[in-house]
């Protein structure tokens, strides 16, 4: 009796040792189970304010924090045309090297641990830029399709479709928007349809499934992708759910494209298109205008170049690009017979007695050469272009000069400081330069004339 008592005593335990761990387990079938409900109001208020505050804001901060580094790191060349995204062009030739490691991490984990947040899109946005950045591109693009297939408002309705819950709250949602349907049609007349707008977010979290499908287009125009680019502009714009500011910034992206392609008049276009619909801040409205002008310029649309270069001006603080655009302006406005000769040449003395000018010195007398070149003056052209390349400070028009003095001293029979010119051009340029192999050639041909002529003037 006594060991028919101790057993039950200790089957009892037994039992008793068992129920927490089958509780959990109900526990743990329970909460997968609840992946598929859509959360409570102050749910989703808890778990959208430690996801965004306790992951996402770092994350986010140290992604801006280097792409202002990498922007600020990239030194303009006004001479030719602009990047529209710096950052790019240095990411094409140097990746950061893992250096957004730690944001990534931080976006893992809000992901991993607020499922249920709204900011779960936009960690999967994050990454993927973050991945960009770091050069993983192919991590990027994976991000940044599985956000579309899993996280876009359409996917993640359907999975909360799966629960009661979920059924429940959809039907709500159907029912008001089919009331708001009817009182519109009776307010507009029967036979009125109306065109589906963008979803109204006023108040709540937007989603970022089209902020991702345009991510996803700069990325493939990166990777010289240019159809499947093209795919995604589609998408957007046929979608009349798109919302406005998607639009404006897709000009840009398209603009970003068709120079990927060298396709200037489509990238002017879109340019054109984005300064219009007020993309950005001010700061970036300037630097597209002074893109745009720079294409026109390559277009020979002086008129459209003069006026696009004034609108740049007009509309930003950055010195380097004022100073670049006015002295753009001054050249079309002699080009045009707008303003004389000697109106010009006043005009550019007078700017390189500014001081604000010091350091652009090199640059005013690199554009007084080319007038003077344009009058057939050589002599006053050497001149200014000799003094030009001895000024410190910006260094773009160096290579240009050099190459022009070369040509110049060929052209006076002058084969020994052509030859060096020629040697000179070359240290400012790379083998991928489009000019690069003929003045190569040219600087080749003088090698033995020019050392010919060096041994006879020494005997």
């Amino acid at each position: 009796m006594k060991i028919r008592t101790n057993l039950l005593i200790v089957l009892s335990c037994f039992v008793f040792a068992l129920l927490p761990s089958q509780d959990l387990l109900a526990q743990s079938k329970k909460r997968k189970k609840k992946d598929y409900d859509p959360p409570s109001k102050f749910g989703l208020f808890y778990t959208n304010l430690t996801a965004h505050y306790n992951g996402y804001f770092n994350a986010n901060e140290l992604y801006l924090g280097l792409v202002d580094q990498t922007n600020s790191s990239y030194k303009d060349n006004y001479t030719e045309v602009l990047p529209i995204f710096p950052y790019l062009e240095i990411l094409e030739n140097q990746k950061s090297g893992g250096k957004l490691d730690e944001a990534i991490k931080k976006l893992g984990k809000v992901i991993e641990r607020h499922r249920k947040s709204d900011w779960v899109d936009d960690s999967y946005l994050l990454m993927a830029k973050c991945y960009m950045m770091n050069g993983d591109f192919a991590a990027a693009e994976e991000s940044l399709l599985f956000l579309e297939q899993d996280y876009s408002p359409e996917a993640v309705k359907k999975r909360y479709s799966r629960s009661k819950k979920g059924r429940d709250l959809a039907k709500k949602e159907r029912d008001k928007a089919r009331k708001e349907r009817e009182q519109a049609r009776k307010n507009k007349g029967k036979d009125s349809k109306e065109e589906e707008k963008p979803d109204n977010y006023f108040l709540k979290h937007r989603p970022v499934d089209q902020d991702a499908d345009m991510t996803l287009a700069l990325l493939y125009n990166f990777l010289d992708r240019p159809e499947d680019a093209t795919i995604l502009y589609s998408k957007l714009e046929r979608d009349s759910k798109t919302f406005k500011n998607i639009l404006t910034d897709l000009e840009v992206v398209k603009a970003y494209g068709a120079l990927r392609v060298k396709n200037h008049p489509k990238a002017i276009e879109h340019l054109k298109n984005s300064i219009e619909q007020k993309y950005g801040r001010k700061e970036d409205r300037a630097r597209l205008a002074y893109i745009t002008a720079q294409l026109l310029q390559k277009q020979n649309d002086i008129v459209g170049a003069t006026e696009y270069f004034a609108l740049a001006k007009k509309m930003t603080q950055n010195y380097d690009l004022i100073f670049y655009a006015a002295l753009n302006e001054l050249q079309y406005k002699y080009d045009q017979s707008q303003i004389s000769y000697s109106q010009v040449v006043k005009e550019l003395n007078a700017m390189a007695k500014d001081r604000k000018n010091n350091e652009y010195v090199g640059s005013i007398l690199f554009a007084e050469g080319k007038i003077h070149l344009k009058e057939k003056e050589i002599d006053q052209a050497i001149a200014a272009f000799s003094k030009a390349v001895q000024e410190s400070g910006d260094s773009f028009f160096k290579k240009e000069a050099y190459s022009l003095l070369a040509d110049l001293s060929f052209s006076n029979d002058d084969f020994v400081n052509a030859k060096n010119y020629y040697d000179t051009t070359l240290t400012f340029m790379t083998e991928e330069d489009e000019d690069y192999s003929v003045l190569k050639l040219r600087r080749d041909n003088l090698i033995e004339i020019a050392q010919l002529i060096t041994e006879i003037e020494m005997q």
